[in-house]
C-alpha cells in the first residue's frame, strides 16, 4: 500500500502534464512509454502486477508491437498524462490521458498477476 502511494507521488511530481511520445512492448507483460515535455524526456516502464517506475535506460524492444501495444499507441500516443492517482487504498493506479469525453485511462493492477487495462 505505502509502496504504491510512494510510486504515485513520484510519478505525479515528475511526469504529470507530459505528453506520451510512443509506447513499446518489451515482452507480453512489460511496456515502455516514452514521455516528453519541454524540459526533456522520461521513460516510464510498466510491468503488469510488479512495478511502475521511471528509468533512463532504453531497453531493447520487440521489432513489431503486439496487439495491445498497437491499441495503446492508437489511443494515447500524443496525449498528455493529465492525472495519475491511486484508486482508494487498493494496489491500483489510474492514469488519465487526454481530457473530457475523449480521455482514456490506463488502469494498472499491482497485485498477483496484475492487469493493464485501457478504458475510455
Amino acid at each position: 500500500l505505502i509502496d504504491v502511494r510512494a510510486m504515485v507521488k513520484e510519478l505525479k511530481q515528475r511526469i504529470e502534464g507530459m505528453r506520451v511520445q510512443n509506447v513499446y512492448n518489451i515482452n507480453q507483460k512489460t511496456y515502455m512509454f516514452k514521455i516528453q515535455s519541454s524540459n526533456g524526456k522520461e521513460i516510464l516502464l510498466i510491468e503488469s502486477g510488479i512495478r511502475i517506475h521511471l528509468t533512463k535506460y532504453n531497453r531493447p524492444k520487440d521489432s513489431m508491437p503486439n496487439s495491445f501495444a498497437s491499441k495503446l499507441r492508437k489511443h494515447i500516443r500524443n496525449r498528455v498524462l493529465n492525472k495519475i492517482e491511486q484508486v482508494g487504498t487498493d494496489r491500483v493506479i489510474d492514469m488519465e490521458f487526454g481530457q473530457g469525453e475523449r480521455a482514456n485511462h490506463i488502469i494498472l493492477e499491482m497485485y498477483a498477476q496484475g492487469n493493464i487495462i485501457l478504458t475510455d
